[in-house]
């Protein structure tokens, strides 16, 4: 691994644990920072018409899940994913 990946991943392993922050105060805030992050992250992992779904299936687990399973699933479907 390079220094270059190295310091990508740290940064947004920091940004998704920043749109957690407050996952529970306000889910679709956090819903909508994840899928934005996401997307501009990974601009191929997932398709326009995609959006709405992985949207609604991101509150839901931000109203009843924990940040750790939140994050799983963030990693799930940007980052590891082809």
């Amino acid at each position: 691994m390079t220094l270059e990946y190295k310091l990508k991943k740290a940064a947004l392993y920091a940004a998704v644990d920043i749109a957690l922050h407050r996952m529970h105060r306000s889910p679709e805030r956090c819903a909508r920072n994840l899928i934005e992050l996401g997307v501009a992250s990974f601009p191929s992992k997932i398709k326009k018409g995609e959006i709405n779904a992985k949207y609604q299936e991101f509150l839901t687990v931000c109203q009843t899940s924990d940040a750790e399973t939140v994050r799983e699933l963030f990693f799930k479907v940007f980052a590891y994913t082809e």
